[in-house]
């Protein structure tokens, strides 16, 4: 039931942070900043998260007051928490496919080009690098202190200032 409600009310508070997040930063300008793409899974989380709390008030029922639901109950609770969960898995993946295909449009249009092997170039899954000028990217300095563990973006973005 937790992790039902954890999903229901996390995937839009993620939603809400990651939207926040990018709009500050397309005012800053940063010369190069890093995306968690896998946050966009959970934008369709909320429709599993629903599922796995009726699932869980349904155990709660039954625990607390040691009666079964009626069997014309279950078959309806089945259909609807089926419903719900294949919603969810099928949203998480498109609601990702959609999210990042919507910030990829958003930042090209904002001048951004995407590093090519982002993945490589900051040791992390699921994050993508975005830089003003392709040429950060292959920068030997900015990829030693994108896969170092001691330097932020911030850091990489305050060493291209200083260079240019």
């Amino acid at each position: 039931m937790l992790f039902g409600l954890a999903f229901t009310v996390g995937g839009p508070y993620l939603l809400s942070l990651e939207l926040n997040e990018y709009a500050s930063l397309m005012e800053s300008l940063p010369l190069l900043f890093t995306r968690h793409t896998g946050v966009a899974a959970m934008y369709a989380a909320p429709l599993g998260g629903i599922a796995f709390f009726i699932m869980g008030c349904a155990y709660l029922y039954r625990v607390a007051l040691g009666k079964n639901l009626s069997s014309s109950l279950v078959q309806r609770l089945y259909r609807f928490i089926g419903l719900f969960l294949v919603a969810g898995l099928i949203g998480v993946f498109l609601a990702r496919f959609v999210a990042n295909s919507y910030w990829e449009h958003t930042f090209r249009q904002a001048g951004y080009a995407r590093c090519p092997n982002s993945f490589f170039l900051t040791s992390q899954w699921f994050v993508d690098a975005w830089a003003l000028d392709p040429a950060f990217c292959r920068d030997q300095e900015v990829q030693r202190m994108m896969t170092s563990t001691k330097f932020k973006v911030e850091d990489v973005n305050n060493y291209l200032r200083e260079r240019e």
